[in-house]
């Protein structure tokens, strides 16, 4: 009686542990899935945004190329990183005359107060807008309003 006993005891605890085994295999199934499925909403969510930046970047992209306005991009060093389609047929330069001539503002500016000017607009965070005699490729020197404008990252950094 005690072997039964036992027996019966030892297949109640078998079962037991074994339910306890599959509670907690469950447990871990269950916590990836909803893990994966915040990830896949996440995925998705990133996604969509994705799409609708490359939608405006495409849209800003085809105004910066078909405007006569001249559009330059520098990055924080004041380097020469881009010209826009208008900037070279307003002024004759493609982005490689002027790297040739300087890849600096600094160095390319007819702006005796550039430098002033570049950490003024830093400084304040603010758009800058000044007027300077340039000289086209082609040589004609025209009058040009010129403004600088600091894009800042969401920590206020250039």
């Amino acid at each position: 009686q005690d072997t039964v006993i036992n027996k019966e005891r030892l297949f109640k605890n078998s079962i037991l542990i074994g339910f306890l085994l599959v509670l907690i295999i469950a447990f871990f199934i269950y916590n990836r899935y909803t893990i994966k499925k915040k990830a896949n909403s996440s995925l998705r969510r990133l996604n969509n945004e994705l799409k609708y930046l490359n939608k405006q970047l495409e849209k800003l992209s085809i105004v910066a190329s078909h405007t006569d306005s001249g559009v330059m991009i520098f990055n924080n060093k004041a380097e020469i990183e881009w010209v826009n389609e208008g900037f070279t047929r307003v002024s004759g330069y493609t982005v490689e005359d002027l790297i040739i001539h300087g890849s600096n503002l600094k160095k390319i500016s007819n702006n005796q107060n550039i430098q002033e000017d570049i950490d003024r607009s830093i400084k304040k965070k603010k758009t800058l807008i000044y007027e300077s005699l340039n000289v086209m490729k082609d040589g004609r020197k025209v009058w040009t309003q010129i403004t600088l404008t600091p894009v800042l990252d969401k920590n206020e950094n250039l």
